[in-house]
């Protein structure tokens, strides 16, 4: 008899299908009935698969091929992702009929799975499935041809960012803003307030995504896309536990302080997990014309954690330091068995009018719209990946059969102009696809010259990075267009908030067409030497007392000496962990400090 699995993959045909099925492929049945039928049709596959694999489109060969060699049931968006084509119809008219091609023997009522005995016989006859493949992008294009018959022609230019090359720098500008508790919060959702995001906006290295149509597109009525970077900045150093939020405000961890003072790249990737395992903030928040998300729609929305695994997962198989089309990638997040869902009730969400705007179905282009979100805001934030783009208006990559994706909003995200993204090696290497990180291969520029008289002068047609000349004014005050005079004030300043002289040096011989001339030399080292004079602090307060007589006794007797240490002629610095215990020392010398000096 047929074995359970099959008996459930075919019982739901009727008997005439079933016996066309089995007159097609040649199966022996003495009996119309249709367990009967179904048992022939199982013995055939067992003893003699080829004989039905053989009757196969191509197409239905990859499909079995690939129901052959899962380990579960195979999903229809993994199955058309990977093979870039539509899951084969159950018959002529999309249901099961006499003219049914015999698939319909292997999918039957359209599970997408085989019994294991069947399996096994099916690998005997057919090769494993290749990988999920992914296409790269030789070169970029300069401008982005806008699809659609109506706008034929119109083009818009591709804007680039390679974070690679800012993040330590941006971070350590941010850092700086937490430590001097410029940055707050929201109170709810922890996340940067208005002040916090226009802040964190003036100490990027390069400026946030040009996200804005030009002038002359935009009108009265046009919508902003707002804030990417800056904004994200504010989220990504509490998921990655570089900050918390405390009283309103965000404060450094002992991670961020760490990082604060060095560029320590695994200290970074550390982060970037404890960012991937955060559940607290959620990208897709981000896309604000999407509502529906909070209140009752809440509770059918997925874990972040879950779908930003998914796609780190689906990354492994990108190629490091080459582009890729976005529609590529998000091809591959399903074709290599990571699809994922933003919701588990697409109606719960909806744009504009919570009546009319439901997003009924549409699940895979939600999870698109997220994966835009995550790619842009999160990833590209933190250096992982560098985007090509342009900017998002009247765009609509996804939801564009929306009723009212052409009134009354610009876009629905203000990602949806994400076109392409390329690994780079910091995100292969915090990704854990490398084991060490390399930087990125480039051209030893050494676009300047250091001078004896401190001077840092730009040499002839040198043009440096954004992000050598951020690193550089943390160093040097711009005298002209073309040459910086280091600061002493402003190196012991980086010092101060956690950076080190070692940056500096290097910095500049790793920068500089010429050695450092030893007047700069000595200058560092004896500042090296200068700002490690301290080597400790400790919170304190300052007793006065009446006369010189008093505090010194104070300062020296046997009972009280241990607990403090005379400051000048009147006054003794007593270490606030040890108040306590110097009141009732001092007591046994007459003296009281009153309360209300201490409070």
């Amino acid at each position: 008899m047929a074995t359970s699995e099959t008996t459930e993959l075919l019982s739901g045909l009727n008997a005439d299908v079933l016996n066309a099925l089995a007159r097609k492929v040649g199966a022996p049945t003495a009996s119309m009935r249709k367990l009967d039928v179904i048992d022939a049709l199982e013995r055939l596959l067992l003893s003699n698969p080829r004989q039905i694999v053989d009757l196969l489109s191509d197409v239905e060969k990859k499909l079995v091929a690939e129901m052959a060699y899962s380990d579960g049931p195979l999903d229809a968006h993994q199955f058309e992702a990977k093979h870039g084509v539509q899951w084969p119809a159950l018959g002529p008219r999309g249901y099961p009929s006499t003219d049914s091609s015999p698939l319909l023997i292997f999918v039957g009522t359209g599970y997408g799975r085989v019994s294991p005995a069947v399996a096994q016989a099916l690998r005997g006859v057919l090769e494993p499935p290749p990988a999920a493949a992914i296409a790269v992008t030789d070169a970029l294009p300069a401008e982005y041809l806008l699809p659609g018959n109506w706008r034929k022609g119109e083009s818009r230019p591709l804007q680039v960012y390679e974070g690679e090359a800012v993040v330590f720098p941006e971070l350590r500008s941010v850092l700086k803003l937490v430590q001097a508790g410029k940055l707050k919060v929201t109170e709810k959702s922890n996340r940067p307030t208005d002040q916090a995001v226009r802040r964190i906006n003036e100490v990027l290295v390069v400026p946030d995504f040009s996200l804005e149509p030009p002038a002359e597109e935009a009108g009265q009525w046009t919508q902003h896309a707002g804030p990417v970077r800056a904004h994200a900045w504010g989220a990504l150093v509490q998921q990655c536990g570089w900050a918390k939020a405390k009283a309103g405000k965000l404060v450094l961890t002992d991670e961020g302080q760490k990082l604060l003072g060095t560029a320590d790249p695994a200290a970074f990737a550390k982060g970037v997990g404890e960012f991937i395992g955060d559940d607290e903030l959620d990208e897709f928040n981000r896309i604000n014309h999407i509502h529906g998300q909070s209140g009752k729609g809440q509770r059918f929305m997925t874990f972040p954690v879950e779908r930003r695994e998914a796609i780190v997962e689906s990354m492994e198989g990108w190629p490091v330091n080459q582009w890729i089309a976005f529609d590529q990638a998000a091809r591959h997040v399903w074709a290599s068995g990571n699809g994922f869902d933003v919701t588990e009730a697409t109606d719960s969400l909806y744009l504009g009018d919570a009546h009319y705007g439901r997003l009924y179905g549409g699940s895979l282009e939600i999870s698109r719209l997220y994966l835009r979100a995550f790619l842009m805001e999160s990833m590209a934030t933190l250096g992982l990946v560098d985007i090509a783009y342009t900017y998002p208006h009247d765009l609509w990559p996804e939801q564009h059969q929306s009723w009212n994706s052409g009134d009354g909003l610009d876009f629905i995200g203000r990602y949806d102009g994400l076109l392409y993204v390329r690994l780079n090696p910091l995100g292969a290497y915090c990704l854990e696809l490398t084991d060490a990180y390399q930087p990125r291969a480039t051209q030893a520029a050494r676009p300047f010259r250091v001078l004896a008289n401190r001077e840092v002068a730009l040499l002839d047609g040198g043009q440096p990075s954004a992000a050598d000349r951020h690193l550089l004014e943390l160093f040097a005050t711009p005298k002209s267009e073309f040459v910086w005079v280091l600061d002493t004030a402003r190196i012991l300043t980086h010092v101060e908030s956690g950076g080190a002289l070692d940056e500096v040096t290097r910095f500049l011989e790793s920068n500089s067409s010429v050695p450092i001339p030893e007047t700069v030399a000595a200058m560092l080292a004896d500042l090296a030497r200068r700002s490690a004079a301290v080597v400790g602090a400790e919170e304190a307060l300052l007793i006065e007392f009446q006369d010189e007589t008093a505090a010194a006794l104070a300062a020296h007797d046997t009972q009280t000496a241990r607990y403090c240490h005379l400051a000048g002629k009147k006054h003794v610095a007593v270490p606030k962990k040890n108040l306590r215990a110097f009141r009732s020392a001092i007591k046994k010398l007459g003296f009281v400090i009153p309360d209300r000096l201490t409070q």
